[in-house]
C-alpha cells in the first residue's frame, strides 16, 4: 500500500489568524489599549501563531505543487512575512529602526546557514546517518545568496558617495537592478534550464528507473526474443494476472519478463518461475 500525505488544515491555522485580525480591529477602534501589558502578551502570542499559521498554509501549498515550486512558494512566503514586519518596525520611527532592515537580513543569512542547515545536518544525520543532496543546485544556491549578502552587507563599507555605510541613490538603484537580475535568472535556472539540480535524486529516479530499466532490456535483448511486460500504476492488471498460468507455462519458451517496479505491495502478482 502507498503511504499518503494528509494535507488538512488543523484548527489553529485557521483560528489564529482570525483573533489576530480581531485584535486589530479592537485596537483601531479604541476598545483595548498597547499600553497594556495583557495586551501586549496577547498581540504577541498572536503575531507569532499567525506567522506559523502562514508558514503552514505555505508549506500545504508547496507540498501539493512539488519541487522546485514549491521551495519557491515557501520563499516568497517568508519574505513577505519578513518585509512586513521590517515596515511595520520602520513606520513605528523608534529609535535605532533604521538599522533594523540591515540587522534583519544578516540575522536571517547566519540563521539559514548556520541554524536550518546545520540543524538538518545534525539530526538528519542522527536519522538517516548518511543523506544525500544535489551539489549542483546546493552550489548554484549558496552562490546567489553569497552574493546577494555581498551587495548588502559588505559593499555599502567601502563606498565613497555617500559617507556611513550605505550606497548613494544611483548606486542603490544599480545594485538592486542587479540584485533583481541575479535572482530572475536563478528561478529560470531553478524552474527551466536545470531543474533536475533542484528535484532529489529518490523523486527523479523513483518514477523513471523503471521505465528504463523495462527499455534498456528490450533494447538490449532483442535479438534473444525476450518480451517485457511493463505496467504503471494507473493501468489495469487484468491482462498481465488474469493469463498468469499462461505465462507461466509459455515464459520459458517466450523468455517474458513482468516488471513488476510501479506495484504496490498488495498489487504485485507471483514471480515467475
Amino acid at each position: 500500500m502507498t503511504a499518503t500525505t494528509d494535507h488538512s488544515m488543523p484548527l489553529w491555522a485557521t483560528l489564529a489568524p482570525a483573533l489576530a485580525i480581531g485584535l486589530l480591529g479592537l485596537k483601531l477602534g479604541g476598545v483595548v489599549s498597547t499600553q497594556s501589558l495583557a495586551v501586549l502578551i496577547l498581540a504577541v502570542v498572536l503575531l507569532g501563531a499567525s506567522v506559523f499559521a502562514a508558514v503552514h498554509h505555505a508549506e500545504v501549498l508547496a507540498l501539493k505543487l512539488g519541487e522546485p515550486f514549491g521551495s519557491i512558494l515557501l520563499a516568497i512566503a517568508v519574505t513577505v512575512i519578513e518585509v512586513a514586519l521590517i515596515v511595520s518596525i520602520l513606520l513605528s520611527r523608534a529609535p535605532g529602526s533604521e538599522a533594523v532592515a540591515r540587522d534583519t537580513v544578516y540575522s536571517a543569512v547566519m540563521i539559514v546557514l548556520n541554524g536550518v542547515i546545520g540543524l538538518c545536518l545534525v539530526m538528519g544525520a542522527r536519522r538517516h546517518r548518511q543523506q544525500t543532496f544535489q551539489v549542483d543546485g546546493a552550489s548554484a544556491t549558496l552562490a546567489v545568496l553569497g552574493t546577494l549578502a555581498v551587495f548588502a552587507l559588505i559593499m555599502p563599507n567601502f563606498t565613497d558617495a555617500v559617507r556611513g555605510p550605505e550606497y548613494a541613490p544611483i548606486q542603490l538603484l544599480v545594485v538592486g537592478a542587479v540584485s533583481l537580475a541575479l535572482y530572475i535568472v536563478f528561478i529560470f535556472v531553478q524552474t527551466v534550464r536545470h531543474r533536475e539540480y533542484f528535484v532529489d535524486e529518490t523523486d527523479m529516479t523513483r518514477g523513471g528507473s523503471a521505465v528504463g530499466l523495462a527499455e534498456g532490456v528490450a533494447a538490449g535483448h532483442e535479438g534473444d526474443g525476450l518480451l517485457v511486460v511493463h505496467r504503471h500504476p494507473g493501468e489495469r492488471l487484468a491482462d498481465v494476472a488474469g493469463g498468469s498460468g499462461r505465462i507461466g507455462h509459455a515464459v520459458w519458451a517466450l523468455r517474458i519478463d513482468v516488471d513488476q517496479a510501479h506495484l504496490d505491495g498488495g498489487e504485485r502478482i507471483g514471480e515467475l518461475p
